[in-house]
């Protein structure tokens, strides 16, 4: 299998350090479309919050402080 093939195959499921450099790049450059979406919303105390997408996290951790720790 070629490092290309490799690369966007993990895509679906990253794993090894190939998985986590992918999963780096999601978080990266999903950020500027995550943020301005995040921007948009309301927060309220109470809320249950759930992440559904790709990436590394990164989304989640935001959800996670806007929230006051309760996610």
């Amino acid at each position: 299998m070629g490092l290309l093939t490799k690369f966007f195959t993990n895509c679906a499921n990253p794993q090894g350090r190939m998985g986590r450099v992918m999963l780096r790049f999601m978080n990266i450059g999903h950020a500027p479309l995550t943020n301005w979406g995040l921007g948009l919303v309301n927060f309220h105390d109470g809320w249950t919050m759930l992440d559904i997408g790709c990436g590394g996290g990164a989304t989640l951790k935001r959800l996670v402080k806007r929230s006051n720790g309760a996610c």
